[in-house]
């Protein structure tokens, strides 16, 4: 009950009355926010019912609103450490031995989370409900690759290309035919790194994105992993910029070389990769390399133009199959149609590393025919071959 009391109502200091007594028999309940008869001991036992101030329905009134606060203080509580449990559960396993943690991956024994458990910067496909790992530390994350989650797939499309090219780069360019030759040299290791690094960024970004790090630390993957494509495109683009320039009027070369045109977009593109934000920007940051490819290839179909006529197809589907995998992911299919039925094999993301894969082995076949063209048709006077 609330009370207005105004001093005016009682006497002057020091006088007694009835009203005078007002805050020995009132106390003020810091629960209820009321003033409420306040709870006198008897005087002696004769005379204790006489002395009681309030009633047992209103002092069980009053206890009541004290437990409740207290209750639902208690509540509040409760679901803060239920929610801090639930995001830490399974790290007290990161306690084992490498050698117990080791034999538990090899035995699939790790427990998979569903998307509800995850912190928030790991929930961003809303149709992969579950397979998800739990946060864990380095050689957790490392030791995921033994077992099957829904970034297996995604670990292995690009995990085959780093020991195919680890094992077979000699395959890879006519290193037989550029012997001395420190121009073609240095476009053959080009090549190399172009093949190799996106594969080198996406292992480390899929392997260790459940790390228990924070946002932070997953923020600094997506840039290790988007750096790794960047090189790809520009360093893949240096021998078909070549050959695709060879024919061009020396006066127009030398103009556009002034410019930087192309190193100008190339870092343009690396800023935008660096410090993009959301799956969006992340995915149009290179559209200023990918205009220079296009107008590259508009350059090669022209009468400036040059490059190996039989390897024009894989010139084109380098390009294509990268475009077609990235809008893939973009719109989520085929998960959206299936939700939840497709969380470890062939949801979008996996569909766009294989296709990315694709590409990048017609890059290497375009790649292989224009350096045998370079070898056979570039002036000695600028690059000689021998």
């Amino acid at each position: 009950m609330d009370m207005d009391v105004d001093e005016g109502d009682f006497g002057e200091e020091g006088e007694e009355g009835e009203e005078g007594d007002y805050y020995d028999d009132y106390e003020y309940d810091p629960y209820s926010h009321e003033w409420v008869p306040k709870i006198k001991d008897p005087a002696s036992d004769e005379d204790s019912e006489a002395a009681m101030l309030v009633s047992k329905s209103q002092r069980d009134a009053s206890l009541s609103t004290i437990a409740q606060a207290l209750l639902e203080s208690a509540r509040a509580s409760n679901e803060v450490h239920l929610k801090e449990k639930e995001l830490k559960k399974g790290r007290s396993e990161n306690d084992l031995s490498f050698f117990d943690e080791f034999l538990m991956c090899c035995g699939g024994c790790r427990r998979l989370c569903r998307i509800e458990e995850m912190p928030p910067h790991l929930q961003f496909n809303k149709y992969i409900h579950s397979g998800y790992r739990t946060l864990q530390d380095v050689w957790g994350c490392i030791l995921s690759i033994l077992y099957l989650h829904n970034e297996t797939l995604n670990i292995v499309t690009h995990l085959a290309p780093i020991i195919y090219v680890l094992l077979y780069w000699r395959t890879m360019f006519p290193w037989e035919d550029i012997q001395g030759n420190i121009f073609l040299n240095i476009l053959g290791w080009s090549h190399i790194v172009a093949s190799i690094a996106p594969w080198v960024g996406s292992v480390i970004y899929h392997t260790m994105m459940s790390h228990d790090s924070g946002p932070e630390f997953y923020q600094l993957l997506l840039q290790i992993d988007m750096f790794g494509i960047w090189l790809t495109e520009c360093f893949g683009e240096r021998i078909d910029q070549f050959e695709r320039s060879h024919m061009v009027p020396f006066r127009i070369r030398q103009e556009l070389r002034r410019w930087r045109i192309t190193e100008w977009l190339a870092f343009l593109g690396l800023y935008k990769a660096l410090t993009a934000w959301t799956p969006m920007a992340r995915r149009m940051c290179f559209a200023p390399v990918f205009m220079s490819r296009i107008l590259g290839i508009a350059l090669r179909l022209s009468s400036w133009g040059g490059g190996e006529p039989a390897v024009l197809l894989h010139v084109f589907l380098q390009d294509i199959i990268s475009v077609a995998g990235g809008i893939v992911g973009v719109v989520r299919i085929p998960e959206k149609w299936f939700p939840g039925r497709l969380d470890l094999w062939f949801n979008s993301h996996h569909i766009m590393h294989i296709m990315v894969v694709i590409a990048v082995v017609h890059m290497n076949l375009a790649t292989n025919g224009d350096i045998r063209w370079i070898i056979n048709n570039y002036g000695g006077e600028c690059c000689p071959v021998h």
